[in-house]
């Protein structure tokens, strides 16, 4: 029931992102890119300090 209501949920939310031939999830995989690129980073600043 719960799984059925999740995936409900989502195709609601995305259904206009559906629509659009993808254009939203394109957008969508630069942003998470550039997380993932920050990545390194943010691990070497919680790296305590010798």
């Amino acid at each position: 029931m719960k799984i059925g209501l999740g995936v409900g949920t989502f195709l609601y939310v995305f259904r206009e992102s559906m629509e659009d031939g993808g254009a939203s999830f394109a957008e969508l995989e630069k942003e998470v890119d550039a997380l993932k690129r920050l990545k390194p980073l943010i691990l070497w600043l919680r790296e305590p300090a010798s």
